[in-house]
């Protein structure tokens, strides 16, 4: 079954019903990566509203500016530089763009898969958007892997997750519980039952 594909809900709107602009919600030293979106709201432009995905040659094709490589630059210049050529053509003020840095959420969750996050959403936010942990997962044991090396074991998501930002490409793998954990129950049956045989025995 394919993974799931979502997105965090777009930036709410200002009282005047256009899209309020970010203030620094990503700093200089994110960049976007193949993969990632550029996601652009328009006011009352909805040819030109949408999400426009990263290729793996690092390049966007965006409404008014064409196609355009948007990978080497820091994200905030970046930006600034959007806003400098939609500024011909529209009001500045009424563009809203925001990068969604694709993040894999896999384990013990009840939604595997890969997910846009906006670059305010942490981990905690990423194993919510997941569904949070499956039965026999534990959100006590969080593991990070950035480009193939591993940045965090035995994470925890309510006493060390925000201590962590996430970049694109990043892995979240929920742990599942231990053994004597998962199975607590069966063992807490199973020595009642012996400690009766037990008993049984000795008053015979």
């Amino acid at each position: 079954m394919a993974a799931p594909l979502a997105a965090v809900p777009a930036a709410a709107q200002s009282a005047g019903g256009a899209p309020a602009r970010p203030a620094a919600i990503a700093s200089d030293t994110l960049r976007l990566k193949p993969g990632d979106v550029i996601r652009l709201q328009a006011w009352r432009e909805p040819t030109l509203t949408g999400d426009f995905p990263v290729d793996e040659g690092g390049y966007a094709v965006l409404p008014l500016v064409g196609r355009r490589v948007v990978t080497r630059t820091p994200w905030g210049l970046l930006r600034d530089s959007l806003f400098t050529q939609f500024r011909s053509s529209l009001n500045n003020e009424s563009v809203n763009i925001t990068p969604l840095r694709r993040i894999f959420v896999l384990g013990a969750v009840l939604k595997p898969g890969i997910y846009m996050l906006e670059p305010s959403v942490g981990v905690e936010g990423a194993v919510a958007l997941a569904g949070g942990a499956a039965q026999d997962g534990t959100l006590d044991r969080i593991r990070i892997i950035r480009e193939g090396q591993t940045l965090a074991r035995n994470l925890s998501i309510t006493r060390s997750a925000g201590a962590f930002s996430l970049a694109s490409g990043d892995q979240l793998f929920v742990d599942r519980r231990h053994w004597v954990d998962r199975n607590s129950a069966l063992l807490l049956s199973s020595f009642v039952s012996l400690a009766g045989v037990i008993a049984v025995l000795i008053r015979n």
